[in-house]
Parts: C-alpha cells; sequence; structure tokens
C-alpha cells in the first residue's frame, strides 16, 4: 500500500468569517474531507492548532480558522482506525507567537496518553521559526516522511528584509520590496494551482517506505489507483476536479 499523507489536512473546512473565507483559498490544502482523504488511503494526517480563550483546541492554518470539526472529535475517529500517523503541530500566528506554548505542551500530553492507537510525531511550533520543538513523542515506530507541496516563503522573506533594509541604500529596498509584490502574487496563484501543476511528478515518486505528504493528495494520482478506490469517491473527486480552474497551456 502507498504511504500517503496530507499537508494542512483540515483545511477542507470552511473557516470562520467573511474575511477568512475570502482568503480561504490562499491557505486551503484539501478539498477531500477526513473521512474521504482516510478512504483514499492516507494515513499520514498534518493537523494545526491554536487554543481559544477557554483553552480548547481548534485547527487553524496561518490567519485561517477552522471550528466546523472538534479537534478531539478528529482524533477519537483516527484512534478507532488504529493505523494512523498525526502530525501534531502548534500553529502560532500573529500575536500569539510563544503565548499558547504550555496549553500546546499539555495537550501533547494528554494526547499521548488518550489515543493509545495513533502514532504522534511534530510537537513543534511555527514561533520562532517552523520546527521550534516544543515537545518530543515517545516513538512508537520509525517514520519517514517527505514533504513535497509549495512552501510560500517568498513574501515572508521580502517583508522581513524590507524591514531590515528600510534604512539602507535606495537601491538594496527595491529589491526588498519586489520580493514583497512578487511573494503575494505568488501566493495568490494559491496552493491548489501549484498542486495541479506539481503532483503529477511527485506522484511518480509516491511509494511504500516513506509517507508523501501533498496538498490536494488527488491531484495526480494515476488513473489505475483512482480506478481501484470505491466508486461513490470516485465519483466525488472527479466533481471537484471539474469544479477547479483550468491551467494555462
Amino acid at each position: 500500500m502507498f504511504k500517503l499523507g496530507t499537508h494542512n489536512s483540515m483545511t477542507y473546512l470552511k473557516p470562520t468569517g467573511l474575511v477568512q473565507i475570502i482568503a480561504w483559498n490562499t491557505g486551503k490544502c484539501q478539498n477531500l474531507s477526513l473521512e474521504e482523504q482516510y478512504e483514499f488511503g492516507v494515513r499520514f494526517f498534518d493537523l494545526r492548532i491554536r487554543f481559544d480563550e477557554e483553552a480548547t483546541p481548534y485547527f487553524a492554518h496561518g490567519l485561517l480558522e477552522f471550528h466546523e470539526k472538534a479537534v478531539t472529535d478528529v482524533l477519537a475517529f483516527l484512534d478507532q482506525k488504529q493505523d494512523c500517523i498525526v502530525n501534531l503541530v502548534m500553529e502560532s500566528f500573529g500575536k500569539v507567537k510563544d503565548s499558547q506554548d504550555h496549553l500546546f505542551i499539555d495537550f501533547c500530553k494528554q494526547a499521548e496518553d488518550q489515543y493509545k492507537y495513533i502514532t504522534f510525531v511534530g510537537g513543534w511550533s511555527k514561533y520562532p521559526e517552523s520546527g521550534h520543538s516544543l515537545y518530543s513523542f515517545t516513538p512508537k515506530k520509525q517514520i519517514r516522511e517527505v514533504e513535497v507541496y509549495k512552501v510560500f516563503s517568498l513574501l515572508n522573506e521580502g517583508i522581513h528584509e524590507t524591514t531590515e533594509k528600510i534604512k539602507e541604500s535606495e537601491k538594496e529596498l527595491k529589491g526588498s520590496l519586489k520580493k514583497v509584490v512578487e511573494g503575494g502574487l505568488e501566493l495568490l496563484k494559491s496552493p491548489a494551482f501549484f498542486a495541479m501543476q506539481n503532483n503529477p511528478n511527485y506522484w511518480k515518486n509516491v511509494n511504500e517506505d516513506v509517507y508523501t505528504m501533498m496538498d490536494f493528495v488527488q491531484f495526480g494520482a494515476p488513473e489505475e489507483y483512482i480506478s481501484q478506490l470505491p466508486v461513490d469517491l470516485q465519483k466525488r473527486i472527479k466533481v471537484l476536479f471539474e469544479k477547479l480552474p483550468q491551467l494555462p497551456k
């Protein structure tokens, strides 16, 4: 069986509020539901969380917040499957920074104790930089993964450089501002655009040894793989494809 993973697995959920819905496409990394992802063959799930004022975790990606499914319900679903890996990440963003780190650490301990059939990995935060370790899960088995989705780093690089060079020469400042503009345009293309463009090549390297973690995991899947899926899921995937804009030739 191919080892498949999804990046930002819960971003198919509708985010909270009009502004977030407008910005949804810039952070939406999947359009199959959790149950459909599992049925598709995904066993590695990437769950990014923050906490509300009552210390209850919810799913998030950047400014996007998703409250339609409770984090604990999702973990319970995956736990009862008995064959899932969860990459649990503290989605620090904006003013949150490290103010919720203690809540995340406590939740990691609780999750590891409560959901015995999930293999947990991750335990890191995106602040002060992506990959900042907060909690080390007890390894149940060796997990190898490769992440092959588009990382939208150009805009952040441009903003950082512009801040640093604001007092320097006009030429250097123009170069940084160019990155900001190009990064903003890149972000507007959305993860779906890059998945349609790149996933066919990523799928060529999908194998039974390493979990391949993708945006829009069904994009680029070989027809022979799709044809072995349940008929209802095949129809659902076809409908989702038909709703997508076509790539320029």
